[in-house]
């Protein structure tokens, strides 16, 4: 068969039967790298975590979640739909804003705009999402048009995604 011919070829010191699990491991590590870039629904069970992590938060406060994207990007739009299906199952007010319009320098992946005085809101609320992406610092700022208990997250880049759906954004 040709692809145990390819294997032999790739890898001559293994036996037909390793060289051939060997070039399947290849191959789907090559398929993984290929499609990073393609969205990947959150596994169940990160899922589910993150929804019994934002559960408390829902029930102490009266937190409005506003989720906007820059442009047209669909892997940026599923991954607010994403979003805002793990906030709202959790109990937690979510909205879809204006989409962006960026002009100019290029922005971070994600920045936060927030009510003075929520910082703690806001604390728990991203920790409660860490499991969802691999993202250690963003901005956040101020801002005077959001009311109490009101954040903005705003989507900038398309990540990458790993087997389990969990986003990655590079700096």
């Amino acid at each position: 068969a040709p692809f145990e011919r390819k294997a032999q070829e790739l890898y001559p010191e293994l036996e037909t039967t390793a060289a051939v699990a060997k070039l399947s491991e290849d191959l789907a590590e090559v398929r993984e790298l290929a499609t990073q870039d393609v969205f990947r629904p959150l596994d169940e069970n990160i899922r589910s975590e993150v929804r019994a992590r934002l559960a408390s938060l829902s029930k102490k406060t009266n937190l409005r979640v506003v989720i906007r994207v820059e442009g047209n990007d669909l892997e940026r739009q599923q991954i607010a739909k994403e979003l805002i299906e793990v906030l709202a199952a959790s109990g937690i007010k979510v909205v879809t804003g204006d989409p962006l319009l960026v002009i100019g320098p290029q922005r971070p992946p994600v920045e936060v705009y927030l009510h003075e005085g929520d910082d703690p809101i806001f604390k728990e609320l991203f920790g409660a999402l860490k499991p969802l992406w691999n993202l250690r610092t963003f901005p956040v700022f101020y801002a005077t048009d959001l009311g109490p208990g009101e954040i903005q997250i705003r989507l900038y880049q398309t990540p990458v995604f790993t087997a389990d759906g969990v986003m990655e954004f590079t700096l």
